[in-house]
Order: structure tokens, then sequence, then C-alpha cells
């Protein structure tokens, strides 16, 4: 049985290939703009202890006290 393909017929191996080379390419530039972005952000924002906005706002309220325990229990 003749495995081989025809040479103007494109494999997957040759798509993987040269798109894969693409893609390493752009990430090197930096066309893509994500390193820029991200390196903007990370620059801008601080966490809260270093004087950063708080990450949650609402308060918790009794919903961490443990054990729970209603009326009957306490009976």
């Amino acid at each position: 049985m003749n495995t081989q393909q025809p040479k103007d017929t494109a494999t997957r191996r040759d798509f993987l290939r040269t798109t894969g080379a693409l893609g390493a390419g752009l990430y090197l530039s930096g066309a893509g703009g994500a390193r820029r972005a991200t390196a903007q952000t990370s620059a801008v924002e601080a966490l809260a202890m270093n004087g950063g906005p708080k990450a949650v706002t609402h308060a918790a309220g009794t919903s961490t006290k443990w054990p729970l325990y209603g009326a009957e229990e306490i009976e």
C-alpha cells in the first residue's frame, strides 16, 4: 500500500510546522500587543496591602461564624 502523499497537497504536519513558526515569531516580536498590555496593567495595579484597591468589598457578616448553631441546638 502506498502511503505517500502527492507533493502538491499540504499535510497536517506541514500546516502545524508553518503555523507554529509563525506564532512563535509573532510572540517574540510582540506584534500581538499582549505583553505590552500585561506590563502596563501590572505596573498600574497594586495589591491592597501595598495601597491598591480592595479585591473583596462585600461584608462577610455572620457567614463565616463557625459552628452554626440554631435555636434547636442551643436548647
